[in-house]
């Protein structure tokens, strides 16, 4: 019989109970979910309360100017109008105190206004053992009309 080893699925996805839909892990997608902040004076970028998940974040996806504009609020949306810098690429965070504290990997002017993509832990523990699923889990439909399963979407692997 094989063991399930884990992939790190939880990075590319979020992951939620399967019986319950008692969410495990939420993301942030910038302005849709209310992850806007402001360049401080020493060019880091604070997740802080009353923002969702300060200090428990353990993925940023990234940080553009808050008029940068996405197709959609989904959390992998590309931008679509105004400035397209991701401006986190290159950089790193650290949670501290009850928040987290992104360092820019390309500056930005202290007092600009940005919106944040990141995921954080919720706090909620699941059962060993229990049913876990991640969402999103699909690509959606193919030009062949299946649904596409990326290999970054799979959550184990049998050996």
């Amino acid at each position: 019989m094989g063991r399930i080893e884990w992939a790190r699925a939880s990075q590319f996805n979020w992951v939620y109970d399967n019986l319950g839909g008692v969410k495990l892990q939420e993301a942030v997608a910038g302005r849709f979910g209310g992850g806007l902040a402001t360049v401080a004076g020493d060019g880091t970028v604070t997740v802080a309360p009353p923002l969702p998940g300060a200090g428990r974040v353990y993925y940023v996806r990234g940080i553009w100017r808050r008029e940068t504009v996405f197709g959609w609020e989904g959390f992998w949306a590309d931008p679509l109008e105004g400035d397209r810098t991701n401006y986190y690429l290159g950089g790193n965070f650290l949670n501290q105190n009850g928040s987290t504290r992104i360092t820019l990997g390309t500056a930005l002017p202290p007092g600009t206004p940005v919106q944040v993509y990141y995921i954080y832990r919720t706090g909620e523990r699941s059962d060993r053992y229990a049913a876990l699923n991640n969402y999103p889990l699909s690509d959606g439909p193919t030009a062949a009309g299946t649904t596409s399963l990326m290999i970054s979407r799979w959550t184990a692997s049998w050996t």
